[in-house]
Parts: C-alpha cells; sequence; structure tokens
C-alpha cells in the first residue's frame, strides 16, 4: 500500500472546508466555500492522483459531504468506522455480562 498525502493546496482546502463544517458555510451550498464543495475537489485531486481509496479522516467531514452511490474509488468514512467499532465493542461488553 502506497499512502498519498495531499499537497499544500489540497490541504488548504481540506482545513478550509472542516473549518466551514462548523460555522455558516455549511448551510450555503451555493458558495463555492460549501465544504461539500471543497471535498469534492480534493477527492477528485486523489482520484487523477490515480488513488483506489480516500479516507475521510476527519469526523466533521461526516457532516457536510457524503459520497453516497459515489462508485468512483472506495471511500472510507472515519466516522462511520468509528460508529461500528463502538457498536461491536458495546456488544462484546454486554454479551460478556
Amino acid at each position: 500500500m502506497q499512502l498519498i498525502y495531499p499537497n499544500d493546496e489540497m490541504q488548504r482546502l481540506v482545513t478550509l472546508g472542516i473549518c466551514n463544517a462548523k460555522n455558516s458555510k455549511r448551510n450555503q451550498p451555493e458558495s463555492e466555500e460549501f465544504p461539500g464543495k471543497l471535498f469534492t475537489k480534493v477527492c477528485d485531486w486523489f482520484i487523477d492522483q490515480g488513488v483506489d481509496g480516500i479516507v475521510g479522516g476527519c469526523t466533521d467531514i461526516s457532516a457536510v459531504f457524503s459520497p453516497n452511490g459515489w462508485k468512483k474509488v472506495k471511500y472510507v468514512d472515519s466516522l462511520m468506522v468509528l460508529s461500528e467499532e463502538l457498536i461491536k465493542n458495546l456488544n462484546r461488553n454486554n454479551s460478556n455480562g
């Protein structure tokens, strides 16, 4: 497996998207700074780099970006992974006692 990290410009867009997920820009889909648009640009950049998968590594991304039905590459949502693991852990603990 080879990891590909965002270049400086893509990292700037990721950071801006995460910040805007927490402010009024999250409610402005027409804005160029709408977080969903920013994350789409970043994902498209990664796809152009030839990646097979993308990890949305900040739980704030899930609130404003969801590639449901997206077949371009495998997308891993860190919030979904966290919630699935928490449920597994709770189920394990409940069955033990």
